[in-house]
């Protein structure tokens, strides 16, 4: 009869190997009508189906969507190889907001309703458009901004009526917009004026405020990747200009009061941030760890900052990018030398690789990774793939119901539990 310990060691050697990288199946999503579509990327979720700007030689840049068994062409902006290219894709009102052009008018807002595409408004009249960007939805309203003839400012749209928001600055200017809801306000990066810059500010009823000039005077800090951590915002700014002309960058939080950056700890080296993401409670990101570490996995935990792993060891890089949190793993884009740019996976302890997609050197460049309906998507080999989860065996599911029987020491409940695994 096996002893207690060696009954642990079996339970935790089977829980571990079920979160291995052999626990997934990544797979080329078929093209069963062979439209031939490509560059698939700005994944969306509308009426229960992935919903996607796809590229084909005969339609271009258009909307295509995957039901799960078929990829198909939804809305051709655009007839013929030019295409209409499609934009920020959100669901608002059960309709899918997008921008997109139609040969003639410029960048404009499109609206899908399930069936065809039409224009909300020509917001800039003529072939310039106003080009919206960063739409979100917030209090029953879509907000964006976009260019008119006053230049770039903030909109909100009900589902009926187009408003343009103007600061209280001479300027009027507001650009690059993108936000979080934080403490029943919304957090938005904005520019009000060219004394400030690109900063944070807050809107609240149609009236946007300045919250904090994070790189003081007329520099711009650029507030991105905004994300909620322990009732602060996390996100990264830029703060300044190094001696070498480098622009200097890194994380902050704001507590609804004020914003502080997150300090550089004496024994760690390391600068800048890009890809701020939560998975188990901390904010994982890419930063320059130096020039023995390279650009690579590190963690914040509310306090400190640590490096999490070296995947590209010594000087060389392997730059994560695209964190995606699916089955309770952190999955990312990396770099190594033996396998070029690939998929790769984080479980909490340590590092994989998920698969060599394209084998060599050169790598799949997976990009874009998107969660629908159980499976993980993304583009790689420029062509739409994903990834499964493979069911676990009888015997990983032996190991969970030993763990619980284990805590209880019952030998009759091990007996059963043994038994059930056949």
């Amino acid at each position: 009869m096996r002893t207690f310990s060696t009954l642990v060691s079996t339970v935790l050697l089977v829980l571990n190997s079920a979160h291995a990288a052999d626990r997934y199946h990544v797979s080329v999503v078929p093209d069963t009508l062979g439209i031939g579509v490509t560059n698939p990327i700005n994944f969306v979720q509308f009426q229960g189906e992935l919903y996607f700007r796809g590229q084909t030689s005969a339609h271009g840049a258009e909307l295509f969507k995957y039901d799960g068994s078929t990829l198909r062409l939804v809305a051709d902006n655009v007839p013929g190889p030019r295409g209409g290219n499609i934009f920020d894709p959100i669901v608002f009102q059960d309709s899918l907001y997008f921008t997109s052009w139609n040969g003639f008018s410029g960048y404009e807002l499109f609206k899908f309703d399930g069936s065809s595409a039409t224009m909300v408004a020509d917001i800039y009249p003529g072939e310039i458009g106003s080009a919206p960007d960063g739409m979100l939805e917030y209090q029953g309203k879509l907000l964006f901004s976009a260019l008119d003839p006053s230049g770039r400012s903030m909109y909100s749209y009900d589902g009926l009526t187009l408003t343009p928001i103007r600061g209280a600055s001479p300027v009027e200017n507001w650009f690059n917009f993108s936000g979080i809801r934080f403490g029943g306000r919304l957090l938005v990066t904005a520019q009000g004026d060219a004394s400030t810059g690109v900063e944070l500010y807050e809107y609240n009823d149609d009236s946007i405020t300045l919250v904090d000039d994070v790189w003081p005077g007329n520099g711009s800090s650029e507030p991105r990747s905004f994300l909620e951590l322990n009732g602060k915002v996390v996100f990264a700014a830029t703060y300044g200009v190094s001696g070498d002309g480098q622009f200097e960058y890194g994380l902050f939080d704001y507590d609804g009061v004020s914003v502080e950056q997150v300090p550089h700890d004496a024994g760690l080296s390391w600068s800048g941030a890009n890809w701020p993401t939560e998975f188990n409670n901390n904010v994982y990101f890419t930063a320059d760890g130096g020039p023995s570490v390279g650009f690579e996995l590190f963690k914040y935990d509310g306090n400190v900052v640590t490096l999490v792993a070296d995947i590209a060891s010594g000087f060389q890089s392997s730059n994560p990018s695209d964190f995606t949190v699916f089955d309770g793993n952190l999955f990312f884009t990396a770099s190594r030398s033996d396998v070029g740019s690939e998929l790769f996976m984080f479980d909490g302890q340590t590092v994989s690789l998920v698969k060599d997609i394209r084998t060599g050197r050169q790598g799949s460049m997976p990009s874009f990774l998107f969660e629908f309906d159980g499976e993980l998507y993304f583009k790689a080999n420029n062509v739409l793939m994903r990834v499964s989860v493979i069911p676990e065996p009888r015997s990983a599911a032996l190991g969970t119901v030993l763990l619980a029987c284990i805590a209880f020491s019952s030998r009759r409940c091990i007996k059963a539990a043994r038994f059930k695994a056949y």
